[in-house]
């Protein structure tokens, strides 16, 4: 399904001929995980989130196609179900949606002399495979790599040497233009589990930017593009789904 094909009236409409939330039995097959956005939107009530492996805060939604129903206190004591399974299910159901992209999505970039491959998912949420490390072989290759989710559909592998301020680097100026930008650190990678890569107090932009410029090697030059007729363009922005 072509998410970017949705507009705004179509997501009103779906919204509007809801007769109310859905049923757990009914929605459990479309509960996703969200991984935390750096400018969160404002859903109706407060959804509930938690952390998992390898260390990243996660709310969960029901994918209602145009939008996303965010999955609230309310709504888990309506089901009956506790956090705890409404987040076994949503990686359930990501492991499923995996399936559906092909060993050879990956797109081969290039920043500066660092090379770096970069993956989408046809449905918008790319940056959720970090919650499933041993699924990423399948595109990634053996490991080990440093990864990055700036965006929601953006998730990207640099090699495991590449220096730590080109990946800070390169995700904080990738999240600067993305409306999705995620709140998630680089993370490492060995080939079978992930654990964050930057320290706990992590530099702002314009700490960044000074040593930076005080060592005089970034910014690198910018990106290539994907070769043509590639599977997957550097970068689509999905559709804004949510329940606000």
């Amino acid at each position: 399904m072509d998410r970017s094909r949705f507009s705004e009236d179509e997501a009103l409409a779906c919204l509007a001929s809801l007769p109310g939330p859905p049923a757990w039995v009914h929605a459990r097959d479309s509960v996703v995980p969200l991984l935390a956005r750096r400018r969160a939107q404002a859903p109706i009530g407060e959804p509930v989130s938690v952390h998992l492996d390898p260390g990243v805060s996660v709310s969960f939604a029901v994918d209602l196609g145009p939008l996303f129903l965010h999955v609230t206190g309310p709504l888990l004591r309506a089901w009956q179900v506790d956090v705890a399974q409404v987040a076994r299910q949503a990686i359930a159901n990501l492991r499923a949606r995996a399936q559906s992209i092909a060993p050879d999505s990956a797109v081969r970039a290039r920043v500066g002399l660092t090379s770096l491959s970069v993956l989408q998912a046809p449905d918008g949420w790319a940056s959720s495979l970090v919650l499933t490390p041993d699924l990423l072989p399948r595109w990634f290759g053996a490991g080990p790599r440093i990864l990055i989710a700036p965006a929601r559909n953006l998730l990207a592998a640099l090699p495991p040497q590449t220096d730590g301020r080109l990946v800070r680097w390169l995700r904080e100026e990738l999240a600067a233009q993305m409306s999705d930008a995620l709140d998630v650190p680089a993370l490492a990678w060995d080939g079978a589990r992930l654990h964050c890569d930057e320290p706990a107090t992590r530099p702002g932009r314009a700490s960044v930017g000074r040593a930076v410029a005080a060592r005089g090697r970034f910014p690198p030059r910018g990106w290539r593009p994907p070769l043509q007729g590639a599977r997957t363009t550097w970068y689509t922005l999905p559709p804004e789904r949510s329940v606000r």
